[in-house]
């Protein structure tokens, strides 16, 4: 009678252990290209949809021969909407009289004002995700302090601080100028989150400008006061706090409020890596690091400032 081996092989703990630490290793290592991959296209949506704002800009300075701007509290995207295949959400919206300050459920623009449109929205700004009239972007108004404090050497100044930006005014090249950035708030409104909440600075005068810009750059986060910050809740309002930013300081560093007044500085910021989309006001997109230099960032931001942009810097 003959004899079979019945032995049969199987793993070994220390073989599971091995197989499972590859698995681990597998999937730490897929994940992070997983995100980034995910990343790069919501970063190549929002660079569309700011070509998509370029595009309605330049045909607002063929049609109107000045750029869109606020005005009667209405921000620039709302005189854009008719270049943007939007003239009846336009035409819902009474331009003729001042915006109220605040809209409410009982306010005639309230329906316009909370119509969440696609293009006004960057797929990385997820603080913004659940804000019906949300807005990830803002129109320049240059860097410095103007007339009324707020800087007006950008091409979207208000109505009440300068005649109509026509591209003749650029004298910097339209190639040189930023014409939109991105304006992300933070996840809470009332909390930091990586450095993008709106920190609340004292009273500073006009020619204490740079004071001001130093103090909000080296301020402790921990011990800063927070300003309510209303940056993309709505398309249609006016004002640093909603759709308007300025170049004071280099992206996503701070954004401060000065006590008192219009000055501050309103920072490009987004949840991107390493920088923020920025059109320029011929139309192309540059994706801007926050390592830029200061002086090649405000050169971004003014139309007649003779100085010297690179992107490089």
């Amino acid at each position: 009678m003959s004899c079979r081996s019945t032995n049969n092989k199987a793993f070994t703990l220390i073989e599971a252990v091995v197989v499972i630490s590859i698995l681990a290793i597998l999937v730490a290592l897929l994940i992070p290209a997983v995100s980034a991959a995910r990343e790069s296209a919501r970063r190549a949506q929002c660079t569309n949809n700011l070509r998509q704002t370029g595009i309605a800009i330049n045909s607002h300075l063929t049609q109107k021969n000045y750029y869109p701007r606020e005005e009667n509290a209405y921000s620039a995207f709302v005189f854009m909407l008719p270049f943007l295949e939007q003239t009846s959400l336009f035409n819902s919206i009474n331009v003729s009289m001042p915006r109220s300050l605040y809209t409410g459920p009982g306010d005639a623009n309230f329906t316009s004002f909370s119509t969440r449109l696609s293009l006004f929205c960057c797929p990385s700004d997820y603080a913004s995700s659940g804000i019906l009239g949300a807005v990830a972007y803002a129109g320049n108004l240059g860097t410095g302090v103007g007339k009324f404090t707020r800087p007006e050497n950008g091409p979207f100044a208000s109505a009440l601080m300068s005649p109509a930006i026509r591209d003749t005014l650029v004298r910097d090249g339209l190639t040189n100028t930023a014409a939109m950035s991105e304006f992300c708030r933070t996840q809470n409104a009332f909390g930091p989150k990586l450095g993008r909440a709106i920190y609340q600075l004292g009273t500073y005068s006009r020619g204490q400008f740079s004071s001001m810009v130093s103090d909000c750059i080296n301020l402790n986060e921990s011990d800063a006061q927070l300003s309510n910050d209303s940056r993309g809740i709505c398309w249609g309002y006016d004002g640093f706090s909603n759709t308007s930013y300025d170049h004071n300081i280099t992206p996503n560093g701070h954004t401060c409020a000065a006590q008192g007044s219009f000055q501050g500085a309103w920072t490009a910021s987004s949840y991107h890596n390493d920088g923020v989309n920025c059109i320029q006001l011929d139309g192309h997109v540059s994706f801007i690091r926050d390592s830029i230099s200061e002086a090649s960032w405000r050169a971004l931001g003014t139309m007649n400032g003779a100085e010297i942009f690179t992107e490089s810097q």
